[in-house]
């Protein structure tokens, strides 16, 4: 199966529920969460493996030697919410990052 559309990396994109709210940077911040977690964890995490609930992408960090921070800033960037999606402006400020 070929892994690209139009609308980007189908393994990274965000869930329908996500995508189709219209809202593009939420939609980025959903793919950027979930590469950083593919980093963190060293291991592919997909949006059919968390497909449904933030809570599963939460429920692969715990045990995980991350700061608050860290840990505020990935679950912020793959939460099913997008009004309680974390921007990327957001997340670099609180990782001191800067833009």
């Amino acid at each position: 199966n070929n892994i690209y559309s139009p609308i980007g990396n189908l393994d990274f994109r965000p869930p329908l529920e996500v995508f189709l709210c219209g809202d593009v940077f939420a939609a980025e911040c959903w793919s950027v969460g979930l590469i950083l977690l593919s980093v963190v964890l060293k291991q592919k995490v997909t949006t059919r493996k968390v497909r449904g609930s933030g809570k599963k992408v939460w429920g692969m960090l715990e045990g995980l030697c991350l700061e608050k921070k860290q840990l505020e800033v990935l679950k912020g960037l793959v939460a099913m919410d997008n009004l309680e999606r974390m921007d990327l402006r957001k997340a670099a400020k609180m990782l001191e990052i800067q833009l």
